[in-house]
């Protein structure tokens, strides 16, 4: 029979200049694979209206899913089949799940409606039927299943798995059994990914023929590797260990190394992450001294799970020596190393050792090149203990260090760093300049200059309601408050209490009014809520911003936010007329502060002061 050379590909070495000097792959990520770069690099090639071959366009599409750089993938693959370039079945599938993780799934269902029918292939609906099962929307993906049956779509595993995922997240797994059970009707062979979601659900269950059925499911799977010709520890997704059976793990164990004296590393490293995780330290120690007495690639992975294993059992100094052998057999400490003891050293709350492992990590990058960032929850947690230890020079340590990188800081980051300024009483005079380049939008709180507000402070407070009569103590306010400057930073550093701001003049009648009602209630919210007064003649940065036209107006601001109340009056933003009534204004309070505290920016007065009311 006639044997045929394979198809050719273009070379992108001999190409004319209306082409990409170099594979788009290539350049796309000639600076790294953040976010950022891969954004840049993207723009540019479309604006350089440079032609490139399809090839190199499902390559780049391929890589940067990998990296999810969803975005960036999508607006590369739309801006091709602009300019002409033919989509295929499967772009089409890989297209309408690039517009589900970077859009929703609403935008997901239009594109495959919009699709020609004859796009419309098992690929597709399969697409969609992912899409449906990853946002847990049980009725739509069932009813997909059945469409794809009754179109004979549902011929490979693929989507069947997709369905006992769902059921796994869902809580459902008792909905499993019938799904393995409709695919041995519809004669559709699992694969190793179906036996494991098996496993789990029926782990889930937690009862003895559950059991049994996933160790006869693993036994099968066991069988059917064997008969490949090839094994891989199957526990690489902790189907095992979910059961809890250890004694089902050493044989499975056994089984793998009677049938194959040459163990693969990645069946080691499978094997200590499942002896770690049924904290079975003494057998991760003896497997790992087994693999170093046999290996041919030292292979860090495997020290890491080990250093987890110690860490996790609170032995820092064992993990420490792993990390110096690990280094003595020439391999070198990567990003997952450090990772393992920054978590380590932030369950100890040892936040300084914390932070040299996040610079050690950023240091030594990603395996795939790509550079690693930490997670946005150790982040908060760092700069959590900062601004409660008012330290600025480690917070600004830390963000130095994040630029390098490329840490898409945000605004909850540069808000903790605002806190701790304004907690350690200091200011930054290039914050806004820091702001405006990450392109972080800034609230009035931000942006106002740091000593515009005086508090009632809580300490006078006392002396305010208990001692004269009405006018000695609405003096003794005053004075409370205008002896009290450059208190802005105290604003800023409110994390769990409600900020109360009554602007306008202290010489007013209608001020005078609302200053008493303040005053009265001072000492009965302060555990919840502080008060402010504000002369809008002496601080005008905020009269346009929010109409201080009024004589009085007082408003709410939670963690520098403002929070809105229907009053029934029309002004959602302001109370703009003096409350007489102490136990009105209380309750407005506490039903203000509830709402901010549930992340409500609008909450329903408890009484309708609209006119008919009001007066």
């Amino acid at each position: 029979m006639a044997q045929f050379p394979p198809p050719m590909r273009q070379s992108v070495v001999k190409r004319s200049k209306k082409y990409l000097e170099e594979a788009l792959y290539n350049r796309l990520f000639r600076q790294g694979s953040s976010d950022k770069s891969v954004r840049t690099e993207v723009n540019q090639f479309l604006k350089s209206h440079k032609r490139v071959y399809k090839w190199e366009v499902g390559m780049s599409v391929k890589k940067l899913r990998a990296r999810k750089r969803y975005g960036a993938a999508l607006k590369l693959s739309e801006a091709m089949a602009k300019r002409g370039m033919n989509l295929t079945v499967s772009d089409h599938a890989i297209q309408l799940d690039l517009v589900a993780k970077t859009r929703d799934i609403s935008a997901a269902e239009k594109y495959f409606m919009d699709l020609p029918e004859s796009a419309k292939n098992q690929l597709c609906y399969g697409a969609l039927l992912n899409c449906y099962c990853k946002d847990l929307m049980t009725e739509k993906a069932e009813a997909l299943m059945a469409k794809m049956k009754e179109l004979r779509f549902a011929s490979s595993s693929m989507a069947y798995n997709s369905l006992m995922t769902l059921y796994t997240k869902a809580s459902q797994p008792e909905k499993i059994p019938s799904i393995i059970q409709d695919m041995k009707a519809a004669d559709v062979m699992p694969d190793c990914y179906t036996y494991n979601v098996w496993m789990r659900g029926l782990a889930a269950v937690n009862d003895i023929d559950g059991f049994e059925k996933a160790e006869m499911a693993l036994k099968t799977l066991e069988k059917k590797n064997h008969e490949k010709g090839s094994w891989r520890f199957p526990v690489s997704d902790n189907s095992v260990w979910r059961i809890g059976n250890l004694v089902e793990v050493y044989r499975v164990w056994r089984s793998l190394k009677l049938a194959f004296p040459k163990v693969a590393n990645i069946s080691y490293l499978n094997m200590i992450q499942v002896l770690v995780n049924l904290n079975d330290l003494p057998g991760a120690v003896k497997c790992f001294k087994e693999w170093e007495s046999s290996y041919e690639t030292y292979d860090i992975r495997i020290a890491n799970a080990l250093i987890g294993g110690y860490t996790k059992a609170d032995m820092l100094d064992e993990a420490e020596k792993m990390k110096n052998h690990a280094i003595r057999r020439k391999a070198k400490p990567n990003s997952k190393t450090w990772e393992i003891f920054m978590d380590y050293y932030l369950r100890k709350e040892n936040v300084e050792e914390a932070v040299k492992c996040i610079r050690n990590a950023i240091e030594a990058g990603r395996g795939d090149g790509g550079k690693w960032v930490p997670s946005r929850d150790a982040i908060h947690q760092i700069m959590s203990h900062f601004l409660q230890e008012k330290d600025v020079e480690g917070a600004e340590g830390l963000l130095e260090i994040l630029d390098k990188a490329e840490y898409e800081k945000g605004e909850k980051v540069f808000e903790s760093l605002i806190r701790t300024y304004a907690a350690a009483g200091q200011k930054s005079p290039l914050i806004r300049r820091r702001l405006k380049m990450e392109k972080i939008e800034v609230s009035y709180l931000y942006s106002a200059a740091f000593p515009l507000l005086s508090p009632v402070l809580e300490s006078s407070s006392n002396i305010l309601l208990n001692e004269g009569g009405k006018e000695d103590r609405r003096r003794r306010l005053l004075a409370a408050v205008y002896n009290n400057q450059g208190s802005f930073q105290a604003i800023l550093a409110e994390e769990e209490r409600l900020v109360i701001i009554r602007f306008g003049h202290d010489w007013d009648e209608t001020c005078m009014q609302m200053d008493e009602v303040l005053a009265s209630v001072a000492e009965t919210i302060k555990n919840f809520a502080v008060i402010y007064l504000v002369d809008i003649t002496e601080v005008p940065d905020f009269n346009t911003m929010y109409e201080l036209y009024d004589p009085s107006t007082v408003m709410f601001f939670f963690r520098n936010k403002h929070i809105m109340i229907d009053l029934g009056t029309g002004n959602n933003n302001k109370i703009n007329w003096a409350l007489k009534d102490k136990q009105e204004f209380i309750d407005i309070v506490e039903t203000v502060y509830r709402g901010a505290r549930k992340g409500r920016g609008l909450v329903i007065a408890p009484k309708d002061y609209s006119t008919k009311y009001r007066y």
